[in-house]
């Protein structure tokens, strides 16, 4: 009755003790991956509970107030969104002398000597956008053959007639094995890349992802996963226990520009366990197809 009045949340927060009224509640109103729990009312008796389990209810962690509040506010919201900024679209330094190969959507190369300090090699045409009141996470695919290391650079530049720049983030590649995360503001803007190189060797830059980030609360979705092997390739992964009983029904997204999950609703109303798997690379998926650590991932998820 309480969802066929309100609809779906997709939220719960409980700031209150275990009790068999709430979780008995919490049957009725949660989705798995949905329903956090105030760290300060945790208990054995919710970690045993049965509907606690079948819908993954969690603690709620966090070192202070404001971090709780900021937490709270960032993750929550409905749907997901994601997209990218192909390489195609990246403009090589005049001054870099070496070898460039555009490689359609997948990856821009570059090849020689970068120099002994970072130099400029590359910046995109177009702009990523920075939604307000989101924490933004960006995630670059570069790959590096040889002695190069990589720097790069994202500057927030408000929207709007002065085009102010807010912020500027420099990070070298081996600062980026998890994706940056720039909290919320209040404000919506652009953020422009740009990358220098240093060293002697071979650099693939491929396509600069974006997505709305639900923190440590999951990709994409709540609950959402995501698989990067050694060359920085993706997937992700969702799995919805269902009735927690089998078969396991695993759906893996077709053609999708767009990034995040695919399918969900309809995997859901068969009542059952099952696992979406999503391929962002490329433009719309690179057809699941990868390195033997990649491959192997998705048949270890499953």
């Amino acid at each position: 009755a309480i969802v066929e009045a309100e609809g779906r949340f997709d939220f719960i927060y409980i700031q209150a003790p275990y009790s068999e009224t709430l979780t008995n509640l919490l049957q009725m109103i949660s989705e798995p991956y949905n329903t956090y729990v105030d760290e300060s009312f945790w208990s054995v008796e919710y970690e045993q509970d049965e509907n606690v389990q079948k819908h993954v209810v969690q603690p709620l962690h966090y070192q202070n107030i404001e971090e709780r509040n900021n937490k709270l506010e960032a993750v929550s919201f409905s749907g997901q969104y994601g997209d990218k900024v192909s390489p195609k679209l990246a403009l090589v330094h005049p001054n870099f002398k070496g070898d460039v190969v555009y490689q359609g959507n997948s990856e821009l190369t570059l090849s020689g000597e970068f120099g002994k300090e970072f130099k400029p090699i590359a910046s995109w045409q177009n702009n990523l956008v920075y939604d307000k009141d989101k924490v933004i996470q960006i995630w670059p695919e570069f790959d590096i053959d040889g002695a190069v290391e990589l720097q790069y650079t994202f500057r927030l530049i408000q929207t709007g007639a002065d085009g102010a720049l807010i912020e500027q983030i420099v990070l070298t590649d081996d600062m980026l094995d998890s994706p940056l995360e720039i909290p919320a503001k209040p404000f919506d803007a652009y953020i422009s890349v740009t990358v220098k190189a240093r060293g002697n060797g071979t650099v693939h830059l491929g396509p600069i992802h974006k997505r709305w980030s639900r923190l440590d609360m999951g990709q994409f979705l709540l609950g959402g996963s995501r698989f990067v092997d050694s060359q920085r390739q993706e997937f992700i992964y969702y799995f919805h226990p269902g009735d927690m009983k089998p078969p396991l029904n695993v759906y893996f997204s077709g053609y999708r520009t767009a990034e995040g999950f695919e399918g969900y609703y309809m995997m859901k109303r068969m009542n059952a366990p099952f696992l979406l798997i999503g391929d962002p690379r490329v433009e719309g998926g690179s057809f699941y197809i990868g390195s033997s650590e990649y491959e192997q991932g998705i048949i270890n998820v499953i």
